[in-house]
């Protein structure tokens, strides 16, 4: 089984302490030379869908109902991304974006033999992942992206000259998805070109399709969550995994997950993890979703509230979780009592 370092999001990790009040943020947004406002500029916490845009006079309004670990994203076309880590409610006054120095277009790659289409075609498969929610997903603007294949190295490359958007009519969201690295290794065997691990990190912003979200799509969102790389990692840390239907093995054997998992909650409100045995864990009730977790010797990632796991370097999954791409992405504010 191929296991799978899957990056949903690029996070600075200034591990800040979590912070269970309200939370506003708000701002003025100009051009850092003309200082002129800057309209329609995107506001969001990354990974949810909690965010806003400015209005004509460059200014911005964004509450929460509580803090996130995953950083504040200010984003807009043709300049510098932002990201800040935000842990009470602040204003940021008047707040300068400076314009990209160097744009996509001005990047330049040796041709590759490999076609575009044949690219798109691996990309879309990869990015979107192979679930029955992927044949329902559709990215409306693929004009922006970009491929490179490096045939000595065995690795092809994704970039994108403006954020990727998804319509994802399985679950019903619509994502935005600020593409900042994709690679893709792959192994040659029997003559072919076959995927061994993918690699990706941005920034996800997700926004409701319609105003009354379909039924299916709820059923369809309860079965995603369940079984899934977020409903794990939220009952990790609270430590009740075999209470909550998820079963651990260990090299063959069912193991209680509280004697090999290192779970320790920190002060700052985050839950420390370390592992040392790969771990195959078996969810649902046929026993269906089965995955492979699988970490750095020595190392330790760390849990927020919301199920936010960072850094995600330190952590690779295989099976079930390892499949699930940002067809089968939530946000990390989702709840099984929320529509």
């Amino acid at each position: 089984m191929v296991l799978q370092r899957i990056q949903f999001a690029v996070f600075f990790f200034f591990l800040t302490s979590m912070v269970y009040t309200q939370v506003t943020v708000t701002g003025t947004l100009v051009d850092q030379i003309t200082e002129e406002a800057l309209v329609g500029v995107s506001v969001y916490y990354d990974g949810t869908t909690i965010g806003t845009i400015t209005d004509q006079n460059g200014y911005f309004e964004l509450y929460s109902r509580s803090s996130f670990s995953s950083p504040l994203i200010i984003s807009y076309l043709g300049y510098e991304r932002v990201a800040i880590n935000i842990n009470a409610s602040t204003t940021l006054g008047t707040f300068k974006l400076k314009q990209s120095v160097v744009a996509l277009q001005e990047v330049v790659l040796e041709p590759d033999t490999w076609s575009r289409e044949k690219k798109l075609n691996i990309f879309r498969r990869e990015f979107l992942g192979r679930t029955n929610a992927a044949l329902d997903c559709k990215i409306l603007n693929e004009e922006a992206l970009r491929f490179y294949y490096n045939k000595d190295e065995q690795k092809m490359y994704a970039y994108a000259s403006a954020p990727i958007k998804v319509q994802n009519d399985y679950l019903g969201y619509m994502t935005t998805y600020d593409l900042q690295d994709f690679e893709i290794s792959f192994r040659i065997k029997g003559g072919l070109e076959l995927v061994e691990s993918t690699y990706y990190a941005g920034f996800a912003f997700l926004e409701e399709l319609s105003e009354k979200t379909r039924r299916k799509q709820l059923r369809r969102r309860r079965e995603t969550y369940l079984g899934s790389t977020l409903h794990f990692m939220r009952i990790l840390s609270q430590k009740e995994l075999s209470w909550q239907g998820f079963k651990v093995f260990i090299k063959g054997k069912q193991v209680r997950p509280n004697r090999f998992i290192g779970i320790e909650r920190k002060e700052n409100g985050l839950t420390s993890v370390r592992l040392d045995e790969q771990l195959d864990i078996v969810y649902g009730s046929q026993n269906e979703k089965r995955s492979v977790l699988k970490m750095i010797k020595g190392q330790e990632f760390f849990i927020d509230s919301y199920g936010n796991h960072s850094p995600v370097n330190n952590v690779m999954f295989g099976g079930y979780m390892g499949n699930q791409r940002i067809a089968n992405l939530l946000p990390l504010n989702f709840d099984l009592g929320d529509k």
